[in-house]
């Protein structure tokens, strides 16, 4: 895609090139006009540029400072009463510049509206390359200075007025909504009021919350002691068990005694006693024998003392346990009771919260309101204007319009454009073949060589003079007339490469003879043949070339050659031999020529008949030559090359560039594939110096 890109750009230069003059004439007429048109428009009808600036938006406004979402509810009322918004920016200024403020202006100074439109234009100023929403620039482009200003005076004070009934329309339509909304919330408000009251007496409490916390308070002490009264029973578990197993001794049931059991002041003493025995055997123990009489006796009154001791201890514990059982029971049936009270807690507290909670809001609410309505009437009050000129208005001195660098630059681009869009349709307009790339690409066939444009060649076409004297000059002087060097080295290597493209056609025949013609009359079909000839002769090929142009034969000339005896001499009278009519070009040994002949009255005759035949096939198999050239009429309007092709081992088509129709060497083509004629390829033939200088760039 790239490819193509370049190939038509670089398509549409070449035909820039090829018809510069109506280019650069359309370029230079445009840009003339646009000069003339902003020099006339300068002088007589120049605009000048006044503008003004009004900030809308007070930056010190608590609005515009504090953008919190989340303010307090206070403000609720106010903003919505005060419709306090921003500005849509493109909506207030389609507003300004709607005949709803434009049309009294126009009229006081006897203009349309729509003109005083056009001449207005509003934007956001910008500060730091950045739009500021809080600023319009007002500008105004008019032919009067003194005028103008006087616009931008009355509509300054328009805009500014406008701002002021805007801002006391929107503060009273706010105060009458808060009016109305007013008796609603007092309403709402008793209401709930009314129903809080109802709620405490139904259910006889004032705080729901705090007698809750109490309740679980409450729960929470007697869990405690629930849980210290089963340590106590754990514990006189123990006791119990330390008793029944012998393993409690006296002091230590004191210890436990002491620690919250209680007996009878009869079974106090025992207890005492007993201590004291068991003291005494301790003591006996280390001063006399187990076996002593002491210690016997000790052992006597513990047996007498312990069963009665036992008894008494275990019913001071059972008593205890008995006691701590009933304590445990009554605090949990307490505990119950408490917790089916504050069960029903929680819903009534939701009841209750749920009503607090609306009639806080109904309060806040109408505050919200009081508030909002005592600053709509200070605002009211105030009759403050909202918007402020910070820049006056003011028209320039130096006209804006037309703008010499805008408009030259427009013109010039415009008449590029134009230039170029001419250029192309001319171009066009030709249906010629502009360069050998299309001949290529318009007939699909390949091309052998470009032959470039000499100039000293034109002489010779113009004159029908011969070209011997030319091709073998030395001279290299760049004049009229005569090859210079640099034209000398072009053309002859382009006839080197189509020499070596015929040799190369064919490798598996021997190519004897050629046919080289043209579409339609000067194309420069003749000098090509003899030019080819001239260079395969000079690389060592036996040549003949065969003029076969009866109609109008121009070899002879061309080669300065005597045309007495020619091809029609041959075709006419047998008794004629080829060596009568083969010349030789001077100065060429390898270079041989038959001419044209004397004119007959009939050429497709004789090219159709089996004489022509039988001579060309003579000349080619006789061994005396490499190669035979025939030089045929054009293709197009005759028979001629059509019945020569029957005989020729192939066809070069000859195609000028910028001469013929792009649909002729088509048609001839396609004429000679009609009668089987075999088409080696094309040449293409640049007559123009115009068109070789830009194939070269």
């Amino acid at each position: 895609k790239q490819e193509n890109n370049e190939i038509e750009i670089k398509d549409i230069w070449k035909s820039i090139l090829r018809k510069r003059k109506w280019f650069l004439l359309t370029t230079g007429l445009i840009f003339s006009g646009s000069i003339l048109f902003t020099i006339n428009s300068r002088i007589f009808n120049p605009v000048f540029q006044g503008s003004f600036s009004l900030l809308i938006l007070d930056p010190m406004s608590p609005r515009n400072v504090d953008k919190n979402p989340y303010n307090s509810s206070s403000t609720l009322f106010q903003q919505i009463a005060s419709n306090a918004n921003e500005y849509e920016i493109n909506t207030l200024i389609t507003l300004l510049r709607s005949p709803i403020f434009l049309e009294p202006i126009a009229k006081q100074f006897n203009i349309s509206a729509d003109s005083l439109k056009n001449k207005i234009k509003i934007n956001q100023a910008t500060i730091a390359n950045k739009r500021t929403k809080g600023i319009l620039n007002v500008y105004l482009n008019y032919e009067n200075t003194k005028i103008g200003k006087s616009i931008l005076d009355e509509l300054s004070k328009s805009y500014l007025k406008a701002s002021l009934d805007q801002k006391q329309r929107r503060l009273n339509d706010g105060l009458n909504f808060l009016n109305n909304q007013s008796p609603e919330i007092l309403k709402k408000k008793n209401e709930l009021q009314s129903k809080l009251v109802k709620f405490r007496e139904k259910y006889r409490f004032l705080k729901p919350l705090e007698e809750g916390r109490k309740i679980k308070q409450k729960q929470n002490d007697l869990e405690n002691k629930i849980l210290i009264l089963n340590e106590e029973r754990d514990r006189l578990k123990d006791i119990r068990k330390g008793i029944e197993n012998g393993s409690l001794t006296a002091g230590g049931f004191q210890k436990k005694l002491n620690d919250g059991l209680f007996i009878s002041d009869f079974d106090q003493g025992l207890l005492k006693e007993l201590i004291k025995l068991e003291n005494q055997l301790a003591s006996a123990k280390s001063k006399f024998t187990p076996n002593s009489r002491v210690i016997n006796g000790l052992n006597q009154r513990l047996k007498l003392i312990k069963p009665a001791l036992f008894r008494s201890q275990l019913d001071a514990v059972d008593a205890a346990l008995s006691l701590n059982q009933g304590s445990i029971a009554s605090m949990v049936n307490l505990n119950n009771e408490l917790d089916q009270k504050f069960l029903a807690k929680p819903q009534l507290i939701r009841k209750y919260q749920d009503i607090e909670r609306e009639l806080q809001l109904a309060n806040e609410n109408l505050l919200s309101l009081i508030s909002a309505k005592e600053s709509l009437q200070l605002e009211i009050a105030q009759n403050n204007i909202p918007w402020r000129l910070i820049s006056l208005p003011k028209m320039g001195r130096k006209p804006v319009k037309p703008d010499f660098k805008k408009n030259l630059f427009t013109g010039l681009i415009g008449g590029i454009f134009a230039g170029t869009i001419l250029a192309l349709i001319r171009d066009r307009l030709d249906n010629v073949f502009h360069y050998p790339e299309d001949v290529a690409k318009g007939l699909d066939i390949p091309v052998l060589v470009n032959l470039p444009h000499v100039v000293a060649f034109k002489t010779v076409r113009e004159e029908s003079s011969s070209i011997l004297e030319l091709l073998n000059s030395n001279t290299y002087k760049k004049e009229d007339g005569q090859i210079d060097s640099y034209q000398r080295f072009f053309y002859q290597e382009a006839f080197r490469n189509l020499c070596t493209s015929i040799r190369f056609i064919d490798a598996n025949q021997q190519i004897k003879t050629i046919i080289l013609t043209s579409s339609l009359p000067k194309e420069g079909k003749t000098l090509t043949n003899i030019l080819l000839a001239k260079t395969l002769s000079d690389q060592g090929l036996r040549v003949l070339l065969i003029d076969a142009d009866m109609r109008k034969p121009q070899i002879h000339v061309r080669l300065d050659l005597n045309n007495l005896i020619g091809l029609s001499n041959i075709l006419i009278d047998p008794n004629i031999s080829f060596n009568q009519a083969i010349n030789k070009v001077k100065g060429y040994e390898n270079w041989s020529v038959i001419t044209g002949g004397t004119l007959p009255p009939d050429p497709t005759r004789l090219l159709g008949s089996k004489r022509f035949k039988e001579v060309i096939n003579t000349l080619k198999n006789n061994g005396e030559y490499d190669i035979i050239l025939i030089d045929s009429p054009p293709i197009l309007g005759l028979a001629d090359s059509l019945l020569i092709s029957g005989n020729a081992d192939g066809v070069i088509v000859l195609v000028g560039i910028e001469v013929v129709d792009r649909s002729l060497p088509k048609e001839s083509i396609n004429k000679m594939k009609s009668v089987g004629a075999n088409i080696y390829g094309l040449v293409t033939n640049q007559t123009r110096k115009s068109v070789d200088a830009l194939s070269q760039n």
